[in-house]
């Protein structure tokens, strides 16, 4: 569903919004975002929705790694470090190498991927 959102968002700011590379890191280290609103902060409604679309991957790994018997503590922390260098690792190479190939195509093809993600997982 996430995906699909930041494909139907591309679709629709397409017509008026640039995607601006330089400005992501300012966006993270200063928790701001530009929602629906174009307040730069996400409301409440927003982050419930992008907190739901992110962590439901994570009710999957949880029913599976107790069925198969996983420590929770253990799975736990190699699930934020290897989360953590995902994002760190996705974000350096986006930042470097794909912002000049890909440009203001950047969020189609980051949703177009969380969907192709979500389907593997879904039949893997």
């Amino acid at each position: 569903m996430l995906g699909l959102w930041f494909i139907l968002d591309y679709y629709k700011k397409r017509k008026t919004d640039t995607f601006d590379f330089k400005n992501n890191y300012e966006i993270l280290i200063n928790s701001k975002i530009e929602g629906k609103d174009n307040l730069k902060y996400i409301d409440i409604k927003e982050s419930i929705i992008l907190a739901f679309g992110l962590t439901i991957n994570n009710l999957g790994l949880g029913i599976g790694a107790s069925i198969t018997g996983l420590n929770i503590y253990f799975t736990t922390l190699l699930t934020i470090i290897f989360s953590l260098l995902s994002i760190l690792l996705g974000f350096t190479i986006g930042n470097t190498y794909l912002a000049k190939a890909f440009g203001s195509y950047a969020p189609l093809v980051s949703g177009i991927l969380i969907v192709f993600l979500g389907i593997y997982e879904i039949f893997i």
